[in-house]
């Protein structure tokens, strides 16, 4: 296919995008039916008296209203952080012991202060037998070296380690009755998986609602589509931008239950 044809291609494939973004409320009206009828044959219930396709489109329908009202009020997004509760003293390190705290409302001080704080949660087990010590750098960071060879071969010498990391690497060897994973995604797999999901479950960091892969089960060709690109990161050894990000959500704590518990 030529430079031009492709262009041409990629203007048509937006236009339909453009339109199919313009009815996706009707679409999703479609498809809430075809859910209605499908969970109703499913339950045994009379298609001609059962009321859960006028469930789920009310239900629909509200929260399109809500959303609606929220962009309209201006409360679509919530504001962020305004203060946090810290030790009186700079020496001291947040818990339950602290007596004295302060408040801190300067936005870059929040920031250095919570940063401060997560290096320390997430820093606990940083010096534990295989974490950041000689045996973890063995093992290495992705679980590909020779260390780990020898560890699912059962071969990895355990003298000199206390017996209780002796005992924990000896149990990890390999079940030579347990099959070798075959890395591919299947149409039956993809299909199976997304059927249980509920439409309400947090989406990938793609930014692709559930229900996208849940309507994709209903086209072979689309979920074929999904299984290949699935399937590559498998077959191929690497992992996707996306999922090297971790999104880390801190919920602000009540600012009553900080005072009655003198936590921070």
């Amino acid at each position: 296919m030529s430079h031009t044809d492709l262009n041409k291609e990629v203007k048509l494939a937006r236009k339909r995008l453009k339109q199919v973004r313009k009815d996706s409320h009707e679409h999703r009206k479609s498809w809430l039916e075809a859910l209605a009828i499908s969970n109703d044959i499913s339950s045994g219930k009379d298609l001609n008296r059962s009321n859960t396709l006028r469930t789920l489109i009310s239900r629909e329908e509200w929260r399109r209203r809500y959303k609606k009202c929220q962009e309209l009020m201006g409360t679509l997004h919530l504001s962020g952080l305004k203060e946090v509760h810290v030790p009186q003293e700079d020496a001291e390190t947040s818990s339950n012991s602290v007596s004295s705290w302060k408040s801190i409302s300067d936005p870059q001080e929040i920031v250095d202060r919570i940063i401060k704080q997560n290096d320390i949660q997430f820093s606990q087990s940083r010096f534990t037998p295989l974490a950041d010590t000689p045996l973890g750098r063995r093992i290495g960071k992705y679980g590909d070296t020779q260390a780990v060879k020898q560890l699912l071969t059962g071969t990895f010498e355990t003298s000199g380690l206390s017996a209780e990391i002796g005992r924990l690497l000896q149990s990890v060897s390999q079940d030579p009755r347990i099959k070798p994973y075959e890395p591919t995604i299947t149409p039956s797999m993809f299909k199976e998986t997304f059927k249980r999901l509920s439409v309400k479950k947090s989406s990938s960091a793609s930014g692709r609602h559930i229900g996208h892969y849940k309507a994709a089960t209903q086209s072979e060709q689309i979920t074929e589509v999904h299984c290949r690109m699935m399937t590559i990161p498998f077959q191929k050894g690497f992992a996707p931008e996306r999922w090297t990000q971790v999104t880390d959500v801190m919920l602000e704590k009540n600012l009553v239950y900080q005072e009655s518990t003198g936590s921070g």
